[in-house]
C-alpha cells in the first residue's frame, strides 16, 4: 500500500532577496533498522536536496508568500512491514541577498 503524505503550509517573507533551502545531510528515510523507505521532501514545489536552491524567489518573498512543505514516502516493497521511524531531518532556510548590478 502507499503511505499518507505529509503537508504544512509555511509564510515566508525575506525583504532583502530570495530564500534557499536544503536538507541538512541530504534525502531523509524512514527506517525500520535494516530496510528503508525514501522521502521526497519539496518546498514550494522544488525538491529539495542536500545542495542549496532557491525556493522563494525575490519578487515573491519581498511582499511575503505561503508556501507548502510536502514529503512523500516512496511506494513500500511487498516485504517491506513492520514499524518504521524517521531518522533526523533538518531542512535549513537560507536568505540569500539581493544583488544589484
Amino acid at each position: 500500500g502507499l503511505l499518507s503524505s505529509l503537508r504544512q503550509v509555511y509564510n515566508v517573507k525575506n525583504t532583502d532577496g530570495s530564500v534557499h533551502a536544503y536538507i541538512e545531510g541530504g534525502p531523509a528515510a524512514l527506517t525500520n533498522g535494516s530496510s528503508s523507505i525514501a522521502l521526497t521532501t519539496t518546498f514550494n514545489g522544488k525538491t529539495l536536496t542536500g545542495t542549496p536552491q532557491e525556493v522563494v524567489d525575490d519578487a515573491a518573498s519581498t511582499p511575503g508568500t505561503q508556501a507548502d512543505m510536502v514529503i512523500v514516502a516512496a511506494k513500500p516493497a511487498d516485504t517491506q512491514a513492520g514499524e518504521f521511524t524517521a531518522n533526523n531531518m533538518t531542512v535549513v532556510f537560507d536568505n540569500v541577498p539581493r544583488v544589484t548590478p
